[in-house]
């Protein structure tokens, strides 16, 4: 049996905040190390503060299915680039599945 390790969407909020902090300062601290590049950590911790904003309520703050072509959640393509690829839609809706949200229709 799996632990559901979902947090809410204020948790999840204070939690990225809190990394964003803790990464920034640790840019102008010489002694610091990492072995992913900070600001590549800071910017993805940035995207999931903007899913957080836009994203529905129960929803996975680390998971963002309607995104533009760009990968801003809710960006500005508002055309076919938006949410799930047709190929994920077509074989969504071949297994009976909701095309968009994937849940049954």
């Amino acid at each position: 049996m799996t632990t559901d390790t979902r947090k809410d969407r204020e948790a999840a909020r204070v939690a990225l905040l809190a990394k964003i902090d803790h990464l920034t300062r640790s840019l102008t601290d010489p002694k610091s190390f990492a072995t992913i590049d900070p600001h590549y950590l800071i910017e993805d911790a940035a995207f999931r503060l903007r899913w957080i904003d836009c994203a529905p309520a129960g929803a996975r703050h680390c998971v963002a299915p309607l995104q533009d072509k760009n990968g801003v959640p809710m960006g500005a393509a508002w055309n076919e680039n938006v949410g799930p690829c047709e190929e994920l839609r077509k074989a969504r809706a071949a297994r009976g599945l909701h095309p968009f949200a994937g849940t049954y229709a």
